[in-house]
């Protein structure tokens, strides 16, 4: 009916537009950044990209991070109300993966499919293939062999996950609607956590009735196609992958935090890593 239609636009539309107010706040913190710590700009793209140091990752996170959760919060007024317990589990399981999808889609749009390079915040990108993305000897970092071999195993995910992601094709609406299905695909893959309450099923049903009409009429009405079984279960296995995936990204952030000493006493920092 009228009334499910609009609240399913409005919840892309809300997805929309908080996305694109938490990358411009993320843009202009990175920019202050970028200048500190002089990164190299990429000159074979139009784009405002700049190559990475691993200084520059330990603090990236920590903006990425905290702009995540304001952009899950403006989404989803309610999660405000919840008790700090309920919130923390909420932060640990869905921030890591809005933070990785959203570094995979900005970098299958701006490398087009390539697997050399991964944008790790809104204007940085990794060298996945240069031994200089690693921590150099004479960089005198404590732990220096077991931090390469975390940024190792997290590179060789992110690979895969960028080949998986390519071949879906998915157009800018249908990440709007991928990111509140991925909300919705973690929370029901830990539905049997002690530590869920009844307000997160509620929560659940609501996303996933929302979610699932949305796509239905994309696809239905504006992608005209009258099977679209098929790729509902491409975004819901890519879901899948991405939950599996990100088992290496909270021991890339603890390896990153620790051994550079740097904000771990923060509670939203401490909700991400224990």
């Amino acid at each position: 009916n009228s009334s499910t239609a609009d609240s399913e636009d409005s919840l892309l539309k809300r997805i929309a537009e908080e996305h694109d107010a938490c990358t411009e706040r993320r843009r202009n913190q990175e920019r202050e950044l970028v200048w500190r710590h002089d990164l190299p700009r990429i000159s074979f793209t139009n784009e405002e990209v700049y190559l990475t140091n691993q200084e520059y990752v330990v603090e990236i996170l920590r903006i990425s991070v905290i702009e995540s959760w304001k952009l899950l919060v403006a989404v989803f007024p309610s999660i405000g109300k919840w008790k700090t317990h309920d919130q923390c589990v909420f932060f640990r399981m869905c921030v890591p993966q809005f933070v990785l999808i959203d570094c995979l889609c900005r970098t299958r749009n701006i490398f087009c499919g390539s697997t050399k390079y991964a944008m790790c915040s809104v204007l940085a990108c990794t060298d996945l293939e240069s031994p200089k993305s690693l921590i150099g000897e004479d960089e005198g970092v404590p732990n220096r062999e077991p931090l390469n071999e975390s940024i190792r195993s997290y590179h060789q995910a992110q690979k895969a996950l960028m080949t998986s992601f390519e071949k879906l094709d998915i157009s800018q609406t249908q990440m709007y609607a991928f990111l509140a299905l991925l909300l919705h695909h973690i929370l029901v893959a830990d539905s049997g956590n002690e530590e869920f309450t009844e307000h997160f099923q509620l929560f659940l049903g609501e996303i996933q009735c929302q979610i699932r009409g949305k796509l239905r009429r994309f696809y239905t009405k504006e992608m005209k196609m009258t099977d679209y079984s098929d790729r509902l279960e491409n975004l819901l296995s890519l879901c899948h992958t991405l939950n599996e995936s990100l088992a290496l990204f909270p021991e890339y952030v603890r390896m990153h935090i620790t051994i550079f000493d740097d904000f771990v006493t923060e509670t939203l920092m401490n909700g991400l890593l224990f």
